[in-house]
């Protein structure tokens, strides 16, 4: 079963938010997400806001929580450059769900834990944006000549 996508209403952009969050969900395989209950979308504040948060994986909730005013925080771009912004938001989005996909796993030291998670995001990155990955890969190569 997909897990719900919930949006905090207060926000500007929630529809977006919500169907960009399904799409990049829609990417991920099943056996990946099961056992997720939820995904929340809100503002950080306190602690996380001041230590730069970006998202989390609540083990005893299973839940993903994604902390927008922190993955948005430099809007100038991202009013510049959408596709900036969805970038920002599928990476951190695909790093919690592979920290989900190792939550069975406890005796994986947390450096590893953030390893892995990195690169199942990459992984799902690549295939979300595939033409925007293209593009850069191009752009790197010639820059290296």
């Amino acid at each position: 079963m997909m897990p719900r996508i919930i949006v905090h209403s207060n926000l500007v952009y929630s529809i977006v938010t919500k169907h960009r969050i399904g799409r990049f969900l829609n990417k991920v395989a099943l056996d990946d997400v099961a056992g997720l209950d939820k995904i929340v979308a809100t503002l950080a504040s306190g602690k996380k806001k001041r230590n730069g948060v970006l998202g989390e994986y609540v083990y005893g909730e299973k839940m993903i929580v994604l902390y927008l005013n922190q993955i948005y925080a430099d809007k100038q771009y991202i009013m510049l450059l959408p596709v900036v912004g969805a970038l920002m938001l599928a990476d951190t989005f695909y790093h919690e769900v592979g920290n989900h996909t190792l939550s069975s796993l406890h005796s994986i030291k947390k450096s590893r834990q953030e390893i892995y998670a990195n690169r199942y995001a990459g992984k799902l990155l690549n295939q979300t944006f595939p033409i925007v990955f293209y593009v850069l890969r191009r752009v790197f190569a010639k820059s290296k000549m």
